[in-house]
């Protein structure tokens, strides 16, 4: 929770209170030159830079370097691709739960953790900050404060009743104006930003992807669509659709979005575009012979050898490539597992799924009552809508007392607000942690039925042992997590029951039109603390949650890398080495010598995101600390005896963060066929 300041908070809420003047000064001057012209670019890097610095304060920034250093790569690759370069594109990630991004004048652009955890791609990643390099390059800042700035000046020459009439009179129409503005450019930004990602080496369909990732699918009724701010997501996908370097008629562009893809090692992506491209234009040897190169590093070793072979004249050397591909297909044949080496580990394995199942049948109930508890509250969160729309129809009432506590009651609102997305994530990860362990659990079921390759056989007896101890640890994990968020659940509802006879108490005060005495102002900010107490609780206990579940899902992404790279032809391992040093920022080189040192494919993935997230980092020849400096053979020695998984906890690192290349990298590693 924010410590709350009383002076810097009422000259924030009497600004707000003067919006309505502002849009309607606004309204009143549209088409006004003036208005067209930008302020300096300094004055607008300097107000960026203080809103930037503001936000880092009161909100936090992740300390997670390998997030951070790879945000900044790609934003930079996107931000190169604007014809704007007179300011400096500085990315940061906001310590906030929900999905957000947003840019401020001068340069300054955030992407919130929360939507970085739902991303599923860097193609998805690149295109929501190409998009808010948009803004930036369109100057879409510096005509609302050209605007601003002109409306400031001019209502310092006129009269409290001209005020009063103005905002009277010009309200909805200045509110429609700013929506149609605010829309206007969001459409803008998301056809430049696809030219952006595009021109950067990213394909722009992953602006579609993530406008599905966040539930954006639902086309919603008229009414909602014509009061957003932004457009209908569903509008906004046809509106990206519609470009023209998304079109399957456009050789060129899936030639190299599908190139684009590959080198970000969206496997399945490329093979997909580099089909449709070979469909477009069947006689042209390049999407036939990436899509041959592709299936081989993928493992379909037989697939691509066919694949060399029907090339053809066209590429001479296919047929040196189809023999060598198939002499690496002739490996030695599966073998089933005994029954001697089956019966140690399948009485363990069976007690995991026992384990798991029960977990499920307890947390099943709390996690649906949570997420109906979670919804209720969501109604509450109107409140936060009623006091701006109070403080904007009253713009002459200054009454001190009062307008300290109603920014008080809306900044509770919005922590409060983001402590319930916290639990919701956390809830349903709670949710997800038992239901993924369980399908491991019955893959590892199958698979010790199953022939095997001498080396994944043996890797299965060997391990599985510690993979049902880490399964049996994450079902205990799931049920506290539940239980935690419940316990946050609670703590949430008690901040918004005290914080509603504050808020009507408030508005009563303003509907009254006369100044608060000392007495009730006291009353009510004993109130407003324990709202904020409340609300600090309950993002406490999320954020407890939120770190178990990671634990207990990177627990099991270790186990499924190890498994995947075990089954794995020597070609595809070679793949997911490179895709392992991508997703992480490291060299193949050094993934390849943790994983020869006996670590295992899983545990150097886990051992390196570690190393890499407690990096320090240099920006701007002015060093500041993110983690200490850890090497991955420090990660090692404080393992000894315990997981990686461990070591972070030990270490207070965010379990969420350090989750985010590793989901990424198990979702790119499907595409590698054992």
């Amino acid at each position: 929770m924010p410590k709350f300041s009383r002076a810097p908070v009422l000259r924030r809420w009497r600004w707000a209170a003067l919006l309505p003047l502002l849009a309607a000064l606004w309204l009143l001057q549209a088409g006004s030159p003036l208005l067209a012209a930008s302020i300096p670019t300094e004055v607008e890097k300097w107000v960026g830079k203080q809103v930037a610095e503001l936000l880092k304060a009161e909100m936090g920034f992740t300390s997670d370097h390998n997030l951070t250093r790879r945000v900044q790569r790609i934003g930079d690759e996107v931000a190169a691709a604007s014809p704007r370069q007179d300011v400096r594109y500085e990315f940061s990630i906001l310590d906030l739960p929900d999905e957000n991004a947003f840019a401020l004048p001068g340069g300054y652009i955030f992407v919130s953790l929360g939507l970085l955890t739902k991303a599923t791609s860097d193609e998805e990643v690149a295109t929501v900050l190409a998009h808010e390099v948009a803004h930036v390059s369109e100057n879409h800042f510096t005509k609302y404060l050209a605007a601003s700035l002109m409306a400031a000046l001019g209502l310092q020459y006129v009269d409290q009743h001209t005020k009063a009439t103005w905002s009277a009179l010009t309200q909805a129409g200045a509110y429609l104006s700013l929506l149609r503005f605010s829309r206007l450019n969001e459409a803008q930004a998301d056809r430049r930003g696809v030219q952006f990602a595009y021109q950067a080496g990213y394909d722009p369909e992953g602006l579609v992807e993530f406008f599905y990732a966040i539930g954006g699918d639902g086309r919603g009724s008229y009414l909602s669509r014509l009061l957003s701010t932004h457009p209908a997501t569903y509008d906004r996908i046809m509106a990206v659709r519609s470009n023209p370097l998304l079109s399957n008629d456009n050789y060129d562009a899936l030639l190299q979005r599908a190139r684009d893809r590959r080198h970000h090692f969206s496997l399945l992506k490329a093979a997909g575009l580099y089909q449709k491209a070979s469909h477009l234009r069947p006689d042209e040897l390049a999407p036939r012979l990436e899509l041959a190169s592709l299936s081989a590093h993928r493992g379909l070793l037989l697939e691509a050898a066919a694949a060399y072979e029907d090339l053809g004249q066209s590429y001479p050397q296919g047929k040196e490539e189809a023999a060598l591909l198939r002499s690496q297909a002739a490996r030695p044949a599966p073998i089933p597992p005994s029954e001697e080496q089956l019966s140690p580990v399948q009485s363990k394995v069976q007690a995991l799924a026992e384990a798991l199942s029960a977990a499920q049948q307890e947390s099943s109930p709390l996690l649906r009552k949570n997420s109906d508890a979670l919804k209720a509250a969501a109604a509450n969160f109107q409140l936060n809508d009623l006091m701006d729309q109070v403080l904007l129809l009253e713009p002459n009432f200054w009454d001190e007392k009062r307008l300290v506590l109603l920014a008080q009651a809306k900044m509770i609102v919005q922590s409060a607000q983001s402590a319930s997305v916290r639990i919701a994530h956390a809830n349903r990860d709670a949710g997800r942690t038992e239901e993924e362990w369980s399908a491991f659990s019955n893959e590892l079921q199958a698979a010790l039925k199953t022939p095997h390759s001498p080396e994944a056989l043996q890797l299965l007896l060997d391990k599985v042992g510690d993979m049902c101890a880490d399964g049996a640890l994450a079902a205990r994990i799931s049920k506290n997590a539940a239980e935690n968020c419940s316990a946050a659940v609670r703590r949430l509802d008690s901040c918004l029951g005290t914080l509603t006879p504050l808020l009507l108490a408030l508005v009563d005060a303003g509907m009254q039109k006369h100044a608060m005495s000392v007495a009730a102002a006291a009353s009510l900010e004993a109130l407003a603390l324990k709202a904020g107490a409340a609300a600090s609780q309950a993002d406490r206990l999320g954020a407890r949650a939120s770190q178990d579940c990671s634990s207990a899902i990177l627990r099991l992404r270790q186990w499924e890398l190890e498994v995947k790279y075990a089954q794995a032809c020597p070609r595809a391992r070679q793949t997911l080495v490179e895709m392992l040093a991508y997703h992480l920022g490291v060299k193949p080189e050094e993934v390849s010598e943790r994983v020869s040192d006996g670590l295992g494919y899983g545990q150097a993935a886990l051992v390196l995101a570690i190393a890499n997230a407690r990096s320090a980092q240099q920006e701007g020849g002015c060093a500041f600390t993110l983690g200490a400096n850890v090497s991955a053979e420090e990660v090692v020695r404080a393992g000894d005896g315990v997981s990686p998984v461990d070591v972070a906890v030990k270490w207070g690192m965010r379990l969420d963060a350090l989750l985010i290349p590793l989901d990424m990298l198990h979702k790119d590693a499907e595409a590698i066929t054992p």
